[in-house]
């Protein structure tokens, strides 16, 4: 009866200690894709200032609003993250390759 349950104990910890192994492997992940972004957008912010890009002008030629491109590489709180889609749509208006925001 005893070793029922300590079988069963083990188990129970064996689950848990899996279930938290598999929280923090995803955490981490979630973790790295927020630092991932962060640096995007730091990087095409960086690039817009050193190259003189108008937000302005910039807005109206990729079809991003104002607003969201201020907040995202504007605002040097970087209050708002760029979204893949923006992204995309800045790097086609400037008629620049995405992997100069690339690691090298």
């Amino acid at each position: 009866m005893l070793g029922n349950y300590k079988k069963l104990l083990t188990n129970d910890i064996n689950q848990h200690i899996i279930a938290i192994y598999q929280q923090s492997k995803q955490e981490r992940r979630k973790k790295a894709r927020k630092m991932i972004v962060k640096e995007t957008t730091e990087r095409v912010g960086k690039y817009l200032e050193d190259n003189r890009i108008n937000l302005s002008e910039l807005s109206k030629i990729s079809g991003i609003t104002y607003s969201q491109l201020y907040n995202s590489v504007g605002n040097k709180k970087r209050v708002r993250k760029l979204r893949a889609d923006e992204f995309l749509s800045i790097c086609k208006a400037l008629g620049i390759s995405t992997e100069i925001f690339c690691d090298k």
